[in-house]
C-alpha cells in the first residue's frame, strides 16, 4: 500500500503534473505522506530507526556536493531545453503566419463557390504523384492564381501532413522553407518583366535553395507566371536544375484553355453569387438583376480581351451600372465601366490606346447614327472623366448633316471650350434647324434669320465666352474676312487675354478701320511675332489713325 501511494504522489506531483508549481499547504502534505510512508516500508524492513536519521538529515541537514553538483546540471539542462524551444518557436512564427494565411485563402476560394475545374486542374491532380514542380501560364486574369490555390488544396488534401504556404515574393522562400516538414508551396506571379541583374541573381538564389530542398523529396512547388512576363522567365525554366521535368501547363494552349462549356458554367456560379437571376423566357423581364440564360451560352463563345474568369466577375459584380442606368442596354455600362477601369489603371499602353479610340469611335457613331441619348451621356461621361480629346465640332457636324438633332442637343447641352463656333456655323448646311436647336438649347429669343453672321452675332451677345473656344471662333472670322462679325465681337467684347495679332494684320490688311479703331479706343497690348524667335510689341495707344493702318 505504501508503494502505491509513493508512486502515486511521483506522478501527480512530478511526473504528469499539470502545473510546475505547488502551493505549500500541498507540499507540506505531500512531505507527511512521503515520510509515512517510507517509515511503513522500514518498519517491514526492521530498518526504521536508519530511515528515521536520514530523513531528519534530508530535511535539517547539509545539501551534499554529489546531490548539489546534479541539481545543477538538471536545471542547466532544462534551462538550455527552454531556450532552444523559444527559439524554434520564434523560427517558426514566418512559416506558421504564412500557414494560416494560406489556410484563410483557400477557405475563402472554397466558400465562395465560382471555381470551374478545368482540363488544367485535372492533369496536375493526375501528375501529382509524379512532378515535384509545376508552372502555370497565363494572360492576366486567366484564372492562374486559382487554379494554383486549387491545385496546393488538392495537395493538402492527398497528403494531410503538408504544410500548405502561398508566397507572393519568391526571397520569402530563404526565410521559411526547411528541410524536416514536408511542403507544399504556391509562389504566384513572383516574376517581374523588367528585372536587374540584382534582381535576377537573387531569384537564382532563391531557386537554387528550392532546388535543394526539391533533392531532398517530400515537397511541391507551383509557379503561376504572367504570359506578358515570359521573356524574363523563359531562361530560367530552360535552364535552372530546379524546371527539369516540370509540369508546365499554358492556358493559352488548345490544350488546357477554358472550354465553352467550362465558360458557360463559370459564368453561372458567378450570377448565383452575386445575385443576379437567370430567366430563360423571352418576355422583358422587371427586375433589376437578371439575365438571359442564352445570352450566358453567347457570352461563352467568346474570347475577350481581359481574361474570362475575371471578365465574369467583374461584370457580375458592377451591380451599380445595373441600377444606375435604367432603360440602358446594360453590358454597354458595364463595358465602358471595364474600359474606364483600363484607361485610368494606365499600366497596359497598348490597351489604353485601343481603349481611348474605341472610345472615341463609338462616340462618333452615336453621333452620327443612333438618336439614344442615354448611350451617348454614358460615352460622353466617360471622355470627360477620362480626359479624352475629342473633337466636337465634327460630332455636331455629323449630328447635324444625318439628322441626329437628339445628339445636337445633347452635345449643345454640354457645350465646351473646344468647339470654334464660328467654323460650326459656317458649316452647317440646315442654317434654319441649327437655329432652332440653338435657340431651344440656350434659350435665345427665336426670330427668322437665314443671316449666319448675324446668328453669330446673337451668340456672342447671349453665351458667356467660357462655354466656347473664344479666340478660334473669332480667328475663325478673321480668316473669312467677316468684316461685321469681327467689329461686333471687338464691341461686346471687354478684354482679349490671347494674341491678337492675327486680328491686327486681317484689319490692316483689308483697311476695316473701325475694327482697328475699336482696338486703339481699348488700349490693347498686343505681341506680333516675326520669325521664331524675334516678338514685335506694339503697344496701341489712343490717337487718330487716319489710313487705319500701321
Amino acid at each position: 500500500m505504501a508503494v502505491e501511494t509513493l508512486v502515486k504522489i511521483r506522478n501527480q506531483n512530478y511526473g504528469h503534473a499539470k502545473e510546475g508549481i505547488m502551493s505549500d499547504a500541498d507540499y507540506n502534505a505531500s512531505i507527511v505522506k512521503i515520510e509515512r510512508c517510507i517509515l511503513d516500508i522500514a518498519k517491514v524492513c526492521n530498518k526504521e530507526t536508519q530511515f528515521k536519521q536520514k530523513l531528519r538529515e534530508a530535511k535539517d541537514g547539509a545539501l551534499d556536493q554529489t546531490l548539489f553538483t546534479q541539481y545543477q546540471n538538471n536545471l542547466m539542462e532544462t534551462l538550455t531545453r527552454q531556450a532552444d524551444i523559444h527559439q524554434s518557436v520564434a523560427d517558426l512564427a514566418p512559416t506558421i503566419n504564412k500557414i494560416d494565411q494560406t489556410h484563410m485563402e483557400i477557405d475563402c476560394h472554397m466558400e465562395e463557390q465560382t471555381f470551374v475545374e478545368t482540363n488544367a486542374v485535372r492533369k496536375c491532380k493526375e501528375w501529382m504523384n509524379k512532378k515535384d514542380v509545376f508552372v502555370i501560364i497565363g494572360n492576366e486574369g486567366s484564372g492562374k492564381s486559382r487554379i494554383g490555390l486549387e491545385i496546393l488544396r488538392q495537395f493538402g488534401k492527398t497528403e494531410e501532413d503538408f504544410d500548405l504556404l502561398k508566397l507572393t515574393n519568391i526571397q520569402q522562400v530563404k526565410d521559411i522553407i526547411t528541410d524536416e516538414r514536408k511542403t507544399a508551396v504556391l509562389i504566384d506571379d513572383a516574376f517581374s518583366s523588367k528585372q536587374s541583374s540584382n534582381d535576377i541573381l537573387n531569384n537564382c538564389h532563391a531557386l537554387d535553395l528550392l532546388n535543394a530542398r526539391k533533392c531532398k523529396g517530400n515537397v511541391k512547388i507551383i509557379f503561376t507566371v504572367d504570359s506578358s512576363k515570359m521573356n524574363s522567365f523563359e531562361y530560367l525554366l530552360v535552364s535552372h536544375r530546379l524546371f527539369q521535368n516540370n509540369c508546365k501547363i499554358d492556358l493559352n494552349s488548345q490544350r488546357f484553355c477554358i472550354s465553352e462549356d467550362e465558360k458557360s458554367k463559370l459564368l453561372f456560379k458567378f450570377c448565383k453569387k452575386h445575385g443576379i437571376r437567370i430567366t430563360w423566357n423571352s418576355s422583358p423581364d422587371t427586375e433589376d438583376f437578371s439575365l438571359d440564360g442564352r445570352t450566358v451560352y453567347e457570352i461563352a463563345k467568346t474570347d475577350p480581351f481581359i481574361g474570362y474568369p475575371k471578365l465574369c466577375f467583374m461584370f457580375t459584380s458592377s451591380k451599380s451600372f445595373y441600377s444606375s442606368n435604367q432603360g440602358v442596354d446594360k453590358s454597354i455600362a458595364t463595358v465602358l465601366n471595364f474600359i474606364e477601369n483600363d484607361i485610368k489603371d494606365q499600366q497596359h499602353i497598348n490597351r489604353v490606346l485601343a481603349s481611348k479610340k474605341a472610345v472615341l469611335a463609338s462616340f462618333y457613331y452615336l453621333c452620327e447614327k443612333d438618336d439614344s441619348d442615354l448611350k451617348l451621356e454614358l460615352i460622353y461621361g466617360l471622355i470627360e472623366n477620362c480626359g479624352l480629346e475629342c473633337c466636337y465640332d465634327y460630332s455636331i457636324q455629323k449630328a447635324m448633316t444625318n439628322g441626329n438633332y437628339s445628339a445636337v442637343s445633347f452635345l449643345f447641352s454640354k457645350f465646351t471650350t473646344e468647339i470654334d463656333i464660328t467654323e460650326f456655323v459656317f458649316e452647317i448646311e440646315d442654317i434654319s434647324k441649327l437655329w432652332e436647336l440653338i435657340s431651344h438649347t440656350f434659350h435665345i429669343e427665336l426670330f427668322n434669320n437665314e443671316s449666319r453672321t448675324n446668328i453669330l452675332e446673337i451668340l456672342f451677345r447671349s453665351l458667356s465666352p467660357n462655354l466656347f473656344n473664344f479666340r478660334k471662333s473669332i480667328n475663325t472670322a478673321c480668316n473669312r474676312h467677316c468684316k461685321d462679325l469681327v467689329t461686333g465681337i471687338l464691341n461686346l467684347s471687354r478684354t482679349l487675354s490671347f494674341d491678337t495679332s492675327n486680328i491686327v494684320n486681317t484689319a490692316c490688311s483689308n483697311k476695316w478701320e473701325e475694327a482697328l479703331q475699336i482696338l486703339l479706343n481699348k488700349n490693347y497690348v498686343m505681341k506680333i511675332k516675326r520669325g521664331k524667335s524675334s516678338t514685335l510689341h506694339v503697344n496701341m495707344e489712343r490717337k487718330h489713325t487716319s489710313s487705319g493702318c500701321y
